[in-house]
């Protein structure tokens, strides 16, 4: 707690000593503050005496004092709504970033996938070529032995009739 301080204010002609935590300066303003409400009250009906008028600034000060803490009362439901409503969507904004994360590792497991997959292809491809190649030498080596059994087949035909033409000779003499 604070030091308490002795302060003398000056209400409407007289002296009142306050004792208080707060400063001086505050201390004094409130006084002036009440002699300002009680003046007012003076100003605008003269038939009125001290104890009235100071009667009817308490009110008035009492009035402000309710009014203001039903103001505080209400912007304190407000804030508090507030953040009621930040909270929600901060739980909400959590909730998304925990799909964020989610939906992240999954991009990277499929991009894993991918690559994973494409190296495949890349070796598919290559055992694909070389399989074409190795078709490519295979048809050229049938192709020429189709071409050595087509000429084994003409000199075969080419013998069978020397050999007939051969026994032919034999036969008739």
């Amino acid at each position: 707690m604070g030091e308490k301080k002795k302060v003398t204010i000056r209400i409407r002609g007289q002296e009142y000593t306050v004792i208080g935590e707060e400063s001086e300066e505050y201390i004094k303003e409130l006084g002036n503050y009440v002699d300002n409400k009680i003046k007012d009250i003076l100003e605008k009906n003269s038939k009125l005496n001290q104890t009235m008028a100071a009667t009817l600034a308490a009110f008035t000060i009492a009035d402000e004092l309710y009014k203001i803490r039903k103001l505080v009362d209400s912007l304190n439901k407000i804030i508090n709504e507030k953040d009621n409503e930040i909270e929600e969507k901060l739980n909400i904004i959590k909730g998304k970033e925990t799909e964020i994360e989610d939906i992240k590792a999954q991009y990277e497991e499929l991009n894993n996938k991918i690559n994973d997959y494409q190296k495949k292809i890349k070796k598919y491809e290559h055992a694909l070529d070389l399989k074409e190649k190795e078709l490519q030498n295979t048809q050229k080596i049938i192709t020429e032995l189709q071409n050595k059994l087509y000429e084994k087949q003409i000199e075969l035909v080419q013998a069978k009739k020397e050999l007939e033409e051969f026994i032919k000779t034999f036969d008739t003499k």
